[in-house]
């Protein structure tokens, strides 16, 4: 063994190392955007602006444009200056309301009424046994 690794750590090895993987984490949110790159930075740099509007991004690329908005919003709050902070909000907000209307079908009276008839087995007309 050498005599470095035979060195006790230094005091202040416990928060170098955290300092390190913060830096790390934020290293790839930055880098490659991921919801779970991002939420890991985040956990360490809550109110970082860069890394909130990443994580928007992130979050644009999953399908995810209500939950993208928050992030924009949020890191807007944090940070108004940031450059095309509110084009983001915006097209986020757009997508969002887009997704919304694909993903409601329409529901004429009949097909309503038909699914809210709803069955009992404690009634006797429904019971089976």
């Amino acid at each position: 063994m050498t005599a470095a690794a035979q060195e006790p750590p230094p005091a202040g090895a416990s928060k170098s190392v955290a300092t390190d993987i913060a830096r790390a984490a934020s290293q790839r949110c930055r880098a490659h955007p991921s919801v779970s790159a991002c939420d890991d930075a985040l956990r360490w740099h809550p109110s970082d602006p860069s890394l909130l509007v990443a994580r928007g991004d992130a979050l644009m690329r999953e399908q995810r444009p209500a939950d993208a908005v928050r992030a924009y919003q949020r890191a807007a709050a944090l940070a108004p200056e940031t450059p095309r902070i509110q084009e983001k909000i915006q097209s986020a907000a757009a997508s969002s309301a887009k997704l919304k209307t694909v993903k409601e079908p329409i529901r004429d009276a009949s097909s309503a009424a038909a699914s809210e008839k709803r069955f009992s087995n404690s009634e006797p007309d429904t019971q089976t046994h």
